[in-house]
């Protein structure tokens, strides 16, 4: 509107291909030519990508610590690192702060019940099951399969430490491991309770 005196504002994409991009406007006359510049020294050959996922632990998937049979989060790059390349992920986990049942005369919350404490533990799959193999036409579309008791797997990381509310893990791959889904299982220690659950992945 004309009442506003601020300028317009812009977003920047960077992208090492082709990009097309559709910006709905109606009564819009011309769109703007693309502007080709350099980007920021400190990002070149680097590429970054974010997920956030949420869901909760209920009593069919919840057993504590230790336990695969927990929610778990399937992360799979499309186009793993090359040579001399590194892929580092950071995960970030949480349960959102539930609301009170009540307040007291004060004002102050009762009734929430103290968020238990969570871990994560990423880990890889060291045998292929039929129909799941990377870049064979047999593999099947759909979910991935979950990674079950008894299955050979390899543990790359785990949650070490917590910040602000999050326990957070830290993986950097090359090579095979890099390439391959990752399971990152999701724990926590009330095991009885239904509890939400957010995860962030960078």
């Amino acid at each position: 509107p004309g009442r506003w005196s601020r300028s317009t504002p812009r977003v920047l994409v960077y992208s090492s291909g082709p990009l097309s991009a559709h910006v709905p406007h109606q009564n819009r006359p011309k769109a703007p030519p693309a502007a080709n510049g350099s980007p920021p020294g400190d990002i070149i050959g680097c590429w970054q990508a974010a997920l956030l996922c949420a869901g909760s632990w209920t009593q069919g998937y919840a057993s504590g610590f230790g336990s695969l049979r927990n929610p778990q989060v399937v992360v799979e790059v499309l186009r793993g690192p090359g040579r001399g390349e590194e892929l580092q992920l950071d995960f970030y986990l949480s349960i959102p702060p539930r609301n009170a049942k009540g307040s007291s005369p004060k004002g102050r919350a009762k009734d929430v019940p103290e968020r238990p404490k969570t871990a994560l533990t990423i880990f890889t799959r060291q045998e292929e099951l039929p129909g799941t193999s990377r870049g064979t036409p047999e593999r099947q579309p759909g979910a991935p399969e979950r990674l079950m008791e008894g299955q050979l797997r390899k543990e790359l990381g785990a949650s070490k430490a917590a910040v602000g509310g999050y326990v957070t893990a830290q993986l950097v791959l090359s090579g095979a491991d890099a390439r391959q889904p990752l399971f990152a299982v999701l724990q926590n220690g009330d095991p009885q309770e239904s509890w939400p659950w957010q995860l962030r992945v960078l």
